[in-house]
């Protein structure tokens, strides 16, 4: 049994890559290999390549091989269960060798599953037909040497599982993979609590900034902190629930990581012009659940452009909160939909999501129940 002693380090994930000559290292942020991060932006000879959502990694990977570099792709097990037609499509496909180095979320060693991402992953892999090593420490470490072989030989993609179940914390300091910023920020609590007394009747959808807004709230059965069924779809979700209900208002803390992951939704909520809809979202420049990790041209994107070419009516940019206190009330009472991106600190996460302590006050079944019987039967 592996323990923190014995467990899997990132330097021997580098030695391999390295003597398995990798030159390019397809990969969105994770949980389970969050430690990873600074060694292979140290690592000179392998580019780091970091996509917005994990079915670009296939793609990515599928022309870096034709071009003649040699790709892994490393990511999540929740990341690969959404990506099956890209991996389908473009390496299984296209014949393309490239071994999948996934995080294995959840893993149990005796069996136990508490996490469906869990549950799921090897029966993923096997409907695919896709050969898989699990390597929970360095002793197993061999086995990335024998998937790169398989996948050279047999022109597949062939996976291998990371089950460190310490998720590298041994290797971990606090904050390590922050990084400075030029930009100004302001404190999410801060941004709640000059919301909270323009919030009204309105449905609320915290996000990732549940565990601030759920001491401040008054209506708690209007709230609804889902915690994070799959990362890219809280903006859908809500727009689904503004749809379902156009007159009650509906109001969504997203993230800049969930809205990389799904800027489909732009255009589709702008073409339905709910009303009803007014769409906050929280941009820290960085991955913060899993270890701080910057998202993708971080200082650049102008995510307020971006919904106002999508077709959202009213857009709004704020990096301080004097500036959003001052406006919060003009912004409610316009006609949705409406954008708001808003600069905010990092909170970084550096526990594993198996320690991590819970925040919410209710499950997710009774938080739903509790709303649907707070808004009563739908009108036709």
């Amino acid at each position: 049994m592996a323990d923190q002693e014995g467990g899997f380090s990132p330097e021997t994930i580098i030695d391999h890559l390295k003597a398995n000559n990798v030159t390019h290292v397809v990969w969105l942020p994770d949980s389970e290999t969050n430690f990873l991060d600074v060694l292979l932006q140290e690592e000179p000879s392998l580019d780091l390549i970091a996509v917005s959502r994990e079915g670009q990694a296939f793609s990515t990977a599928s022309g870096l091989s034709v071009g003649g570099a040699k790709p892994v792709i490393l990511i999540q097990n929740t990341g690969l269960l959404e990506s099956g037609d890209s991996l389908r499509g473009w390496v299984m496909g296209m014949n393309i060798p490239v071994v999948l180095m996934v995080g294995y979320r959840g893993w149990a060693r005796h069996g136990v599953d508490t996490d469906t991402a869990a549950t799921y992953t090897e029966h993923f892999l096997h409907a695919f037909g896709i050969k898989y090593y699990l390597v929970e420490s360095d002793a197993d470490a061999d086995r990335i040497a024998v998937a790169f072989e398989r996948a050279e030989r047999t022109k597949q993609p062939v996976a291998v599982l990371i089950g460190d179940e310490f998720h590298g914390l041994v290797h971990r300091k606090p904050n390590q993979y922050e990084r400075p910023s030029t930009r100004l920020m302001f404190q999410t609590a801060d941004m709640f609590k000059a919301f909270a007394p323009y919030r009204g009747n309105a449905v609320v959808i915290p996000g990732r900034g549940g565990r601030h807004w759920i001491n401040l709230s008054d209506k708690l059965d209007r709230d609804v902190p889902l915690g994070d069924p799959a990362m890219g779809g809280h903006a859908s979700f809500a727009l689904g629930l503004a749809l379902a209900r156009p007159d009650e208002k509906i109001i969504l803390f997203d993230s800049e990581g969930d809205i990389l992951m799904n800027l489909g939704a732009l255009p589709t909520i702008a073409e339905k012009n709910p009303k009803n809809f007014y769409h906050f979202v929280l941009d820290n420049g960085v991955y913060a659940t899993t270890g701080g990790q910057p998202v993708p041209n971080a200082e650049n994107v102008q995510y307020d452009v971006i919904a106002k070419g999508a077709g959202y009516p009213s857009t709004y940019a704020f990096d301080n909160l004097e500036d959003f206190t001052n406006n919060i009330e003009e912004i409610l009472s316009k006609p949705g939909p409406v954008f708001v991106t808003m600069k905010v600190v990092p909170e970084v996460e550096n526990v594993p999501i198996g320690q991590r302590v819970r925040w919410q006050k209710k499950t997710r079944d009774q938080t739903i129940a509790d709303l649907q019987k707070d808004l009563g039967p739908r009108k036709p």
